[in-house]
């Protein structure tokens, strides 16, 4: 019987070593930077979306953040531009100054009522472009906050589409329906046949 206790207690420390802080330290370190304003918004607003972005990026768990704070001294110190830092060639620079893995860049603009943005998560070591996404959003600019969740979801390759289940519903209320008129309309066979003169019966 101690036997067995010490065998459970010993595959539960496992477990909690196997799956604590290693799997943090695991991640991968990213650094996002402010998107670039091509057209249509102040840089302050960029920065405030940027912020959204990044706080998504966080919560998707797949990696390990580089706070804005750091990044923006790093791009003082240095004297980084906004074409610098979307120069695939600085890349292996960048990442070596945040000891990050991952960077992603962004611009950000509006033309008439559609606000476009687009990413691209880049490998720090190599400067090519892993993954790209684009979004296209027209209505009021406070719309933009669920829509870069879900565009950190895409980048961050976490994201799952939700199913719509509108058809379920108007199938089940098809077959529900259907279903009462057969029971109804045996009802009425039955009811009907009840009644008729063969099954009187004459005394």
């Amino acid at each position: 019987m101690k036997s067995k206790l010490l065998l459970i207690k010993s595959l539960v420390l496992v477990l909690i070593i196997g799956f604590g802080p290693q799997d943090i330290e695991a991640q991968e370190r990213l650094a996002v930077f402010d998107f670039n304003v091509t057209s249509g918004m102040t840089d302050e607003t960029a920065v405030t979306l940027t912020n959204r972005f990044r706080n998504a990026m966080a919560q998707a768990g797949q990696f390990t953040m580089v706070e804005r704070s750091a990044i923006e001294q790093v791009l003082q110190e240095q004297r980084f531009s906004v074409s610098d830092i979307a120069d695939p060639d600085n890349a292996p620079e960048l990442g070596r100054l945040l000891t990050a893995r991952k960077l992603i860049v962004g611009d950000i603009g509006k033309v008439g009522q559609t606000y476009s943005i687009f990413v691209r998560l880049i490998d720090a070591q190599t400067g090519s472009i892993e993954r790209s996404e684009t979004l296209e959003y027209r209505g009021p600019q406070d719309g933009l906050l669920s829509e870069l969740d879900v565009l950190a979801q895409k980048i961050s390759g976490t994201y799952v589409k939700k199913k719509k289940r509108g058809w379920l519903y108007i199938t089940a209320a098809a077959l529900l329906g259907g279903t009462a008129y057969v029971l109804t309309q045996r009802s009425e066979e039955h009811t009907s046949e009840l009644q008729s003169p063969d099954h009187l019966v004459c005394r």
